[in-house]
């Protein structure tokens, strides 16, 4: 019990402490972006702010991602058009735009197939830029890369609506990870089985630990806060509370370090619910109320519903 009061201290630190430095990523996105000479390094950081806004206010990260389709397609470069539309999807599923999402989402394999004419890749100082490892900077590779993702983000769409072409999505994605070797892939991977096969929790707290230690290989560590909490799920389902309050928290830790705004909320709402279950009132009222400030500042109604 003492380690996980030393961890709720730590965070409480961590929130203070981000509360003034939350957008410290984007302010310095911004300021490049003011300074940038060429269309190409406005594509990147049109790309690059589109991304950290996702989590944050999807209105704004449409407006950037719809600069960064716009530019892509200007330059020819088709593969990073099919990038933006992903994105794009992401953000509409988190508005519960599905039909819009699904559009943007068949959209962006179009034109992914139509890349192949010209091949177009970005040059290698700019898909550095765009946090691309050396090793998948080739145009084969990057497309694959950007394939992978969109049959992610399908997958995403599916499960959320319980409809079985998940199935499909998830495997071409898991074949993509293991022809790449990418880790950021094969991390995701792991999470999507930990996290869709929480009902044998012995299973899904091994896959979730795979993913556990390749995310803190890889590029990408916004998605460790989210994967802290369904280990933290897994654990509510042996009865084991004192490990799922701890992964909560680890949840809501790197969804602040990670300025993963959207998924903070729906740290405060788990642990609103964590102690809600036990009779814990101060409490669980205290977190809704921060999930709720989350929910209304950032425009994320289905937050904002959870969390009233």
């Amino acid at each position: 019990m003492k380690r996980i009061s030393l961890l709720l201290f730590i965070i409480i630190i961590m929130l203070a402490v981000n509360a003034r430095s939350q957008y410290r990523v984007i302010d310095s996105l911004n300021l490049k972006l003011a300074d940038a000479r060429n269309d190409t390094m406005r594509l990147v950081l049109a790309q690059r702010l589109g991304w950290e806004w996702l989590n944050i206010n999807c209105d704004t990260s449409l407006i950037y991602l719809n600069r960064y389709f716009e530019l892509s397609g200007q330059l020819g470069y088709n593969i990073n058009q099919a990038d933006a539309l992903h994105l794009k999807a992401f953000n509409y599923i988190y508005l519960a735009n599905y039909a819009i999402a699904l559009e943007n989402l068949y959209k962006a394999l179009d034109i992914a197939d139509e890349a192949d004419k010209n091949k177009k890749i970005l040059p290698a100082v700019y898909l550095t830029l765009l946090q691309i490892p050396d090793s998948q900077q080739t145009y084969d590779k990057y497309k694959l890369n950007t394939l992978a993702y969109i049959h992610y983000t399908f997958a995403l769409l599916y499960w959320i609506n319980e409809r079985e072409e998940q199935a499909l999505h998830i495997q071409k994605f898991n074949e993509i990870a293991k022809q790449t070797k990418d880790i950021t892939l094969m991390a995701q991977y792991y999470f999507w089985k930990g996290q869709t096969g929480i009902g044998s929790s012995d299973s899904a707290i091994y896959y979730m630990d795979q993913a556990r230690s390749l995310f803190l290989k890889s590029r990408n560590r916004k998605l460790l806060g989210p994967l802290m909490e369904f280990i933290g799920l897994a654990y509510h389902t042996q009865n084991d509370h004192k490990s799922e309050l701890k992964y909560l928290l680890l949840g809501l830790y790197y969804n602040t370090i990670n300025d993963n705004i959207r998924n903070s909320g729906f740290s405060y709402l788990k642990l609103s619910g964590y102690y809600s279950e036990f009779q814990r009132t101060d409490s669980a009222i205290y977190y809704a109320r921060r999930a709720l400030a989350v929910a209304e500042k950032g425009n994320h109604p289905d937050l904002e519903v959870m969390a009233a």
